[in-house]
């Protein structure tokens, strides 16, 4: 069986692939056919060779990691309408129509109409923004700051493009998702996450939305994007709901909701300077950004209090660490330093060779 994946990055997908369970059915189908012509395939052989191919331990749950403003709430999946909206109004708070050299905000109206379409799950190209704002071609005078920094197209709530799809190819939802109410949708939505035995997962949608079985099978396929925010449920409905309400940053959505006033997400800065850098997952402020600590003091130092999953990063970090306290530990007056810049860019290793050559 050969299978290929579709789409890039953050899209790409497998329209199909097999499961464990189809791998056993294959194993058990073949065992039972060629037994019939070797009397010594039985069941005690099978069951041993059968254990020692497919045999896993219990997968250890991931834990989605912690909110930043309320660390003892869970963080929010991306597969989450709320979540989804959030991405795709971030985005629209950040764009920005260059004229002249001087940047201005959309308006509220262009702001709701390119948010209602993105959210319907059209994915437009810039040519489409520009479109929609009543903007020139990309080589008219009007720019797009996002456009110019790179970005290839704004995000769209990836769940409705796949469930609702387009005109041209409807997705398996597509006469029904529209008339789905919120809890509806978002139980189905949880369903498709934590599904792990598609037979099941097709029974409660046939059984409980009334959904006839292609349908249901078309559904069961659908794969929801990974991930998760920083921040949990509550959290980003209040940031979605100022951002709804306002073309504004994720920093003014913050400020605005009533529910994060007085939480300073901002200043990272201890109260009291430190007289040698500790390991960067030891500051409370980058505890609550990590949000991927136990908290627990039985558990290894990095696990209980979180880390950068990203292993370049964290061991840049802590190197440095270990480089500046030891330069702290240098007499003044055998030191001349009174500026330390830390770069760390792809490039870095290009750039150091260059400087020794």
């Amino acid at each position: 069986m050969r299978v290929r994946p579709q789409g890039d990055g953050a899209e790409k997908h497998y329209d199909f692939y097999p499961t464990r369970d189809l791998l056993l059915e294959e194993f058990d189908a073949i065992w039972a056919e060629q037994a019939k012509h070797h009397p010594e395939l039985n069941d005690a052989f099978r069951d041993r060779l059968r254990k020692t191919i497919f045999y896993q331990r219990p997968l250890k749950p991931v834990a989605p990691g912690r909110c930043t403003f309320f660390p003892a709430e869970p963080r929010l999946a991306r597969w989450h309408p709320a979540a989804q909206a959030f991405l795709i109004l971030q985005q629209l708070g950040n764009l920005r129509i260059i004229r002249d050299g001087i940047e201005e905000r959309l308006d509220g109206d262009k702001h709701r109409v390119l948010f209602n379409t993105l959210n319907g799950g059209q994915k437009l190209t810039w040519a489409g923004v520009r479109k929609t704002l009543g903007l020139s071609s990309s080589k008219g005078p009007d720019k797009l700051n996002l456009e110019t920094g790179g970005l290839k197209h704004l995000h769209f709530n990836q769940v409705a493009a796949a469930l609702l799809g387009t005109q041209r190819k409807p997705g398996p939802l597509a006469d029904f998702w529209p008339d789905y109410d919120a809890i509806t949708r978002e139980s189905v939505l949880q369903k498709l996450a934590d599904a792990e035995n598609p037979e099941a997962l097709i029974d409660w949608l046939t059984g409980t939305l009334g959904l006839d079985p292609e349908t249901a099978s078309s559904v069961e396929k659908v794969r929801l994007p990974d991930g998760h925010l920083r921040f949990c449920h509550k959290a980003t409905e209040a940031m979605v709901a100022e951002m709804r309400d306002d073309v504004i940053t994720y920093n003014e959505a913050v400020e605005r909701a009533p529910l994060l006033s007085g939480i300073d997400f901002t200043d990272s800065r201890p109260e009291k300077g430190l007289n040698r850098l500790p390991y960067y997952n030891e500051l409370p402020h980058l505890q609550r950004l990590l949000g991927n600590g136990t908290d627990n003091p039985d558990d290894p130092h990095d696990i209980r209090f979180g880390k950068i999953t990203n292993p370049t990063v964290h061991i840049a970090l802590n190197q440095f660490r270990r480089v500046i306290n030891m330069l702290i530990e240098v007499p003044l007056d055998l030191l001349t330093l009174c500026l330390v810049i830390l770069e760390a860019k792809d490039d870095a290793n290009v750039r150091a060779n260059s400087l020794l050559r």
